[in-house]
């Protein structure tokens, strides 16, 4: 399994995720076509930390900052293999507020099972 492809792949929002519109509090284009980004800004560090919070069995596997529908943004992927999910947060970089969240399911593959299984049955202390 190739993590840097599944991280790039879940965090990047133009790929494989829906986002809805959202509405952020850093419009990188307003009407007149400017860039009106102000002082306050929240740290990646801040925004990992909220992440987390939100996530406690999980883990920060990748993240970066971006734009999500013209508005600043940092997107984080987050695993949680207890619940066997892979999410895609979406985290305002103006007010570090989650502004989505979107999850996958992933499972071991069958092959692998019933090696394991195979495994398990052929290595079981009898005694």
């Amino acid at each position: 399994m190739n993590n840097g492809f599944i991280t790039n792949e879940l965090a990047n929002n133009n790929n494989n995720v829906n986002i809805p519109q959202i509405n952020g509090t850093i419009n990188l284009k307003n009407s007149t076509g400017n860039a009106s980004i102000k002082n306050s800004i929240v740290s990646f560090s801040s925004a990992a930390q909220s992440v987390k919070s939100t996530f406690p069995n999980g883990t920060i596997i990748g993240g970066h900052i971006s734009v999500t529908n013209g508005f600043l943004t940092y997107n984080f992927v987050v695993s949680r293999p207890i619940s066997n999910t892979i999410s895609n947060v979406v985290v305002d970089a103006g007010n570090g507020k989650e502004l989505f969240t979107s999850s996958v399911n992933f499972l071991v593959p069958t092959e692998f099972q019933e090696a394991l299984t195979r495994w398990i049955t052929n290595n079981h202390d009898m005694n």
